[in-house]
């Protein structure tokens, strides 16, 4: 193996590579004949080519990687990563009814042997020596496979997770790419995996929940969109009937923790706009939808038989109370609260809702027009609260909770 630290048979390799790239773009799944013969010396070559990265970079340092030698070592390694996800991402396509090879012969003559490789490789890189490609092509099996790679699941979050996010919860920008692939690669897990990953214990769901909340705090805007979007689908799946047995336990531990996080970035000027008006009002809605009518277990731990609608008002209450004392009044944080809940089933609504309250938290409290503009405002409250009255079991929060009786500190 010695050959693999020389320029020009790395060079020939990565050439090679990349022809077995195009005939699998072009021939698709029947590709598989030749990625059999040949799955097992790529396997050694990227585990070799790997362990020299990593000693040249264990004797002099990460600047090496800038040296040429090395980044030829790093674009064969690149290219292996780009054949297997090229094949696996055609893998089920075909021509009859019938897919030319099974998701059961996918894992056992590609999957297992590629991820005892990469994913041992990729764990026990340094960040820097670390492939964004291997992110990515776990996305594309997971897409692939959907609910078939529920059992290789574990073992993805124990090799990726914790030491990718290791490298990017320090700022947000450092390693963009595996930043990027990460969040998709959450995103994937948390549409295809979604039983595996609500049944993980709790310090494991804990850190995807931190994780999907740093992405929407993003200022990559495309990172922030798939964090809002995992946290959609995310709240939609605990709410669905064949998730109940999860929801509630859900809701205690994380609801009024990721209710917090959203509401601040609906305060936040600066980050509405890398999220969406649209994407925050679809998530707003989605919490608020849950607090009216799917959660049963009691929020607040310190006073369980509190209504959780009265905790929960009461709650955002004294959040807006504390940070906006000197742009809005008692009366503004009251009619916003009650509008969270009542446009909750209405979208284009919360957007107006969200957007005026964005308006509001930007002037000083008690302008000339704000009593008319709140005069109109809880009219229509009042008016859509109505109509929800009709629909069979729809809580009413203005029912549930008495504005004489809210505390505003």
């Amino acid at each position: 193996m010695a050959l693999l630290t020389d320029s020009e048979v790395l060079r020939n390799l990565a050439h090679i590579l990349k022809t077995n790239v195009s005939a699998c773009k072009s021939i698709g799944a029947p590709f598989f004949a030749q990625l059999k013969r040949i799955l097992n010396d790529m396997l050694s070559i990227y585990q070799v080519t790997s362990g020299n990265l990593n000693k040249a970079v264990n004797e002099h340092g990460e600047a090496i990687l800038k040296q040429p030698l090395l980044k030829t070592m790093r674009v064969v390694k690149k290219e292996i990563l780009t054949l297997l996800s090229t094949w696996i991402a055609h893998a089920f396509e075909s021509r009859s009814d019938t897919p030319l090879v099974s998701p059961a012969a996918v894992i056992e003559h590609v999957i297992q042997p590629l991820f005892a490789t990469v994913l041992a490789d990729y764990e026990m890189n340094v960040p820097a020596a670390r492939e964004p490609k291997v992110l990515s092509l776990l996305s594309i099996s997971i897409v692939s496979l959907k609910d078939d790679a529920s059992p290789q699941v574990p073992a993805i979050l124990d090799a990726v997770f914790a030491c990718t996010l290791e490298m990017i919860n320090k700022d947000m920008e450092a390693f963009p790419e595996h930043r990027t692939n990460f969040f998709q690669l959450l995103s994937a897990l948390n549409r295809h995996c979604f039983n595996v990953l609500i049944s993980l214990d709790d310090s494991s769901f804990n850190l995807i929940i931190q994780a999907i909340v740093w992405a929407f705090k993003h200022t990559m805007r495309n990172v922030a969109e798939i964090g809002i979007e995992i946290l959609r689908e995310l709240l939609t799946k605990v709410a669905a009937p064949e998730n109940k047995s999860h929801a509630q336990l859900f809701y205690q531990k994380y609801f009024m923790n990721i209710l917090e996080h959203v509401l601040g970035v609906v305060t936040d000027q600066n980050q509405v706009p890398f999220i969406g008006l649209t994407n925050l009002a679809e998530t707003v809605c989605l919490l608020f939808q849950a607090a009216e009518s799917s959660i049963e277990v009691p929020l607040n731990p310190q006073n369980p038989s509190q209504p959780n609608m009265d905790f929960v008002y009461e709650s955002i209450a004294t959040l807006f109370s504390s940070h906006f004392s000197k742009n809005l009044t008692d009366a503004q944080i009251r009619v916003t609260i009650k509008g969270f809940f009542s446009f909750n089933r209405m979208l284009s609504k919360m957007r107006e809702h969200i957007r005026d309250f964005l308006v509001q938290i930007k002037e000083e409290a008690g302008e000339d027009t704000a009593d008319l503009f709140l005069e109109e405002k809880e009219a229509e409250i009042q008016r859509v609260q109505n109509e929800k009255r009709a629909i069979p079991g729809v809580a009413n929060p203005n029912d549930l909770v008495d504005d004489d009786e809210v505390e505003m500190v």
